[in-house]
């Protein structure tokens, strides 16, 4: 789940100080060797995509004996919940990192949450779509999955962050959610740094996934521009002028 970037002292502070993220801390060991990394092997798509859906898959393959050892589709779906609130805690400075950061810190956003339950629920052998659309304001993704033969929308990334048990399971949309499009396979638009800035579906809203936040106007009109030009703004390193030249809608 995205949300609207806002640059407090507080934010400057910490990043000028000497505290190291946990994603720094350490090296990462990767599945795709970057040095030789050829795209032509991996459908056209950067690394970063291509090691971020490998690092997904070897996640969930950890978990194929404990999920295909369960009998009943309900058991299963509960052990992929209880697995992804157990490894996720929702952090929005995971959400341009390279997915295996969420696997080996426990850290991500709506992406990592949705891409992982649908990753599961393909070891354990459960029909499971990625779902994108808005919610809470945001651009959001979720989830919709097959249990003994009936649909139900699953939002574990906000079940896991309100503890409203009625976001884990339900056969209708909720209320405050938009649905725009499913993804019936884990690719790139389930990856929560893919910096998409395209509308797969067609409509007005940046995907989820996608490197887009909102701002609102003097006037009240909603603009999406980068996080990137966003975050500069913040930090005075971009000046509103020369933002309202990228993005003329501002002026609006």
């Amino acid at each position: 789940m995205k949300k609207r970037i806002i640059i407090t002292a507080l934010s400057v502070m910490l990043a000028s100080s000497s505290i190291i993220p946990a994603y720094a801390a350490e090296p990462m060991k990767w599945n795709i060797d970057p040095n030789t990394y050829n795209p032509k092997d991996h459908g056209g798509i950067n690394w970063m995509l291509a090691e971020s859906l490998v690092a997904t898959e070897v996640w969930a393959e950890g978990y194929r004996e404990q999920l295909t050892g369960l009998t009943t589709d309900t058991d299963k779906f509960d052990a992929v919940v209880k697995i992804v609130c157990d490894t996720i805690t929702y952090d929005e400075t995971y959400a341009t990192l390279v997915d295996n950061y969420t696997y080996r810190d426990g850290k991500g956003v709506c992406e990592d949450y949705a891409r992982s339950v649908m990753a599961l629920c393909q070891v354990a052998g459960i029909p499971c779509t990625y779902e994108t659309g808005y919610a809470y304001g945001y651009a959001h993704g979720w989830n919709k999955v097959t249990l003994n033969g009936t649909d139900y929308y699953s939002d574990i990334t906000s079940y896991d962050k309100l503890g409203d048990a009625s976001l884990k399971m339900s056969t209708t949309l909720w209320s405050d959610h938009v649905y725009r499009s499913s993804i019936t396979e884990i690719d790139v638009n389930t990856v929560a740094n893919s910096f998409n800035t395209t509308y797969t579906d067609g409509g007005d809203m940046p995907d989820p996934g996608s490197n887009l936040t909102r701002v609102t106007t003097a006037s009240g009109r909603e603009v999406f521009i980068t996080m990137e030009d966003a975050e500069a703004l913040g930090y005075g390193t971009i000046t509103w002028d020369a933002l309202c030249a990228k993005y003329p809608e501002l002026k609006g």
